[in-house]
């Protein structure tokens, strides 16, 4: 069932997108982040009873899961083999 947003939960939400804009600009397109957002608000809002403090929920959520994304993508980056070659004999030479 959706659910009704509030004047004023709107207002945050679109201040809540607003920032992680800024702070993922090129990394996430605007669009992704306002679709996390309003998802997040949307699935705590279905099973909430007390509605108070939805955006702040939504916004933890929402940069969690922007910079775990982050964090994977850094990680999967650097994650590069290597090889080093160690020989007891004709040190120095290898």
């Amino acid at each position: 069932m959706p659910v009704e947003v509030t004047l004023a939960q709107e207002r945050g939400l679109e201040s809540v997108a607003h920032d992680l804009r800024a702070k993922y600009r090129g990394v996430f397109v605007p669009q992704t982040i306002e679709a996390l957002v309003k998802d997040s608000f949307a699935k705590r809002a279905e099973t909430s009873r007390v509605t108070k403090w939805l955006v702040i929920g939504a916004e933890r959520f929402a940069y969690e899961c922007l910079d775990a994304l982050v964090h994977s993508r850094a990680t999967t980056v650097k994650k590069r083999l290597g090889v080093l070659s160690l020989r007891v004999r004709n040190a120095g030479r290898s």
